[in-house]
């Protein structure tokens, strides 16, 4: 069976955990916040999705914890001099991403080396091969989202 969203934050105290607010309904962002906060699991906890409004919500409700960069906001950082894009407001500090977007390739060392610099933790999904994640490890990657865990935990237990 799979567990609920509040059994999955009982059950695993110390893991961080990414949530992918994936409908556009008015009241998920507002039920998610509720039951993370009512856990006291904030600082744990990524917030992201493909809709900025869920995002918009999730950061003027003053949540604490980090929040994903919007696709426009990815784009935005991977086409910008690093200091134009330090003079937008931007709040999240996650890019969660593909390793493509289009034409546009957003794996490359430099790239996560910008973000790093701008103190935004890049996780790339969605990676179903040792060598690729591998590839993304080397090159600065802070996290793997994959289909097959199982492939990749013993590439995780070497990178440590």
């Amino acid at each position: 069976r799979i567990p609920t969203l509040e059994e999955l934050i009982i059950e695993f105290p110390n893991v961080p955990i990414n949530i992918d607010l994936k409908q556009k309904s008015p009241c998920l962002v507002k039920q998610t916040l509720r039951l993370i906060r009512k856990l006291r699991a904030e600082e744990r906890i990524i917030l992201a999705s493909f809709h900025t409004a869920n995002l918009i919500k999730t950061r003027v409700s003053e949540y604490r914890g980090l929040t994903a960069l919007t696709p426009v906001e990815v784009l935005t950082l991977k086409t910008l001099p690093r200091p134009f894009f330090q003079s937008i407001p931007l709040t999240g500090a996650a890019a969660q991403i593909p390793t493509r977007s289009g034409p546009i390739s957003l794996d490359s060392k430099s790239f996560i080396q910008k973000c790093h610099r701008l103190n935004i933790r890049v996780d790339y999904w969605t990676i179903n091969t040792t060598e690729e994640a591998q590839r993304l490890l080397d090159a600065g990657a802070d996290g793997i989202m994959t289909d097959d865990p199982d492939l990749l935990v013993s590439l995780f237990r070497a990178f440590r």
